[in-house]
């Protein structure tokens, strides 16, 4: 294997795995959410919109690994946020659980704040290849 086509390998690994670990990451969001109830390991006011945020953050980042395509990016990370709306009506219908317009809100700032990152780290990216090229 010479250098390019090993560099191709490596980049197309990290990409599947990338991808793995969004639909894993997708399939625990809906069976958190969809539990009971939920133990969080800290308690401060108002922690679970910061857990809220912070998961939905990575579930939008990670489409910006996966796909090479900005389209699928966009789309992929955005379908997040019906994610979120459509897990928030299930839990209407839940023993133990609530639907919550905070929550949802939480969802759709920590999808905004994954897409901002995933852009970020592109044109970061971007810009480190360039500079490579002599």
């Amino acid at each position: 294997m010479n250098g390019q086509s090993l560099e191709a390998f490596f980049k197309s690994t990290l990409i599947n795995l990338a991808l793995v670990l969004w639909i894993v990451s997708i399939i625990i969001v809906v069976y958190l959410s969809l539990q009971s109830s939920t133990n969080l390991p800290t308690e401060f006011w108002n922690a679970d919109k910061l857990y809220h945020a912070g998961v939905y953050c990575w579930l939008a980042l990670l489409p910006f690994q996966c796909f090479y395509y900005n389209k699928i990016r966009y789309i992929s990370s955005i379908s997040m946020i019906c994610l979120g709306l459509v897990l928030e009506i299930i839990q209407a219908y839940l023993p133990n659980r609530t639907f919550s317009i905070m929550d949802f809100v939480a969802n759709s700032l920590g999808v905004f704040l994954g897409i901002w990152i995933g852009v970020k780290i592109q044109h970061l990216l971007k810009k480190k290849i360039t500079n490579w090229i002599p």
